[in-house]
């Protein structure tokens, strides 16, 4: 099946503040173009995340530099799947996103996976909370960037119909602590750094045994020798951090801690 985009998380040098494209300095050859979506608080250059840790640990020894761009959803993907960008930070098993671009039925290589997150069905003022799509198909929804945006809950979700943006875990409390919508899709990753940055808040709720889709997230990249190598440099590294424990640790350290 053929490799594409979930569009939750990416990857920019650790902590950086930078307007441009960071690097990952290593000695040889132009750098390696990636590409990758602004997602605050997991990654971002203002509002870093694990996830910039986790950049910097698996470009970490790589012998060519790295350089990391990141963007918005829409431009993000038009970068890698039309543009010049080599590789994505994350990565799937669908046919969804590569539809109708330049890279429909071109090979791509993907890394082992560094986390495993899936889409849940959040709520604020409810005493049970929801346990099936069904019970917020007419309902206002909120749906986070971190899970891909409206353009990925419609191929997941087609049977909501009133569905809203959201730029960050914590648009979607504001939404749902104002009323503006009744549920949020998000992802359990994203809230649970949400929660750990906000433990005298009151608590978002989901049913554990609800997942709308699961992803493993990944590095994506097209195919190439030197992506390649890249791929299996970073599989090493996964490999390496999970025996240690240092990729546990990070996942769930945020910022501060």
């Amino acid at each position: 099946m053929k490799q594409a985009l979930v569009p939750c998380l990416i990857v920019l040098c650790a902590w950086s503040t930078l307007t441009g494209p960071a690097t990952h300095a290593q000695p040889g050859g132009a750098p390696i173009q990636m590409i990758g979506l602004k997602v605050p608080w997991v990654l971002d250059r203002t509002k870093p995340g694990p996830y910039n840790r986790i950049a910097d640990a698996l470009f970490d020894g790589f012998p060519s530099p790295v350089e990391l761009e990141i963007q918005p959803l829409m431009r993000a993907m038009r970068h890698f799947f039309e543009g010049d960008a080599e590789c994505y930070f994350l990565g799937e098993e669908s046919d969804a996103y590569f539809a109708g671009t330049p890279m429909f039925n071109k090979p791509v290589i993907l890394s082992k996976p560094f986390n495993t997150v899936s889409i849940r069905i959040f709520s604020l003022d409810r005493e049970d909370p929801f346990h099936s799509l069904e019970e917020v198909a007419n309902k206002r929804v909120a749906v986070d960037i971190g899970v891909g945006g409206l353009v990925r809950i419609e191929k997941v979700a087609p049977n909501l119909t009133n569905m809203v943006d959201a730029l960050s875990a914590d648009q979607i409390f504001a939404m749902l602590s104002k009323g503006r919508a009744e549920a949020a899709l998000m992802m359990d990753y994203d809230y649970a750094l949400y929660a750990a940055r906000h433990p005298d808040q009151k608590p978002l709720k989901y049913d554990p045994n609800l997942a709308i889709a699961s992803a493993t997230d990944r590095v994506m990249c097209k195919t190439s020798e030197r992506t390649r190598a890249l791929i299996d440099h970073i599989n090493n590294r996964i490999d390496a951090l999970t025996a240690s424990g240092e990729l546990e640790e990070m996942l769930y350290t945020v910022p501060g801690e």
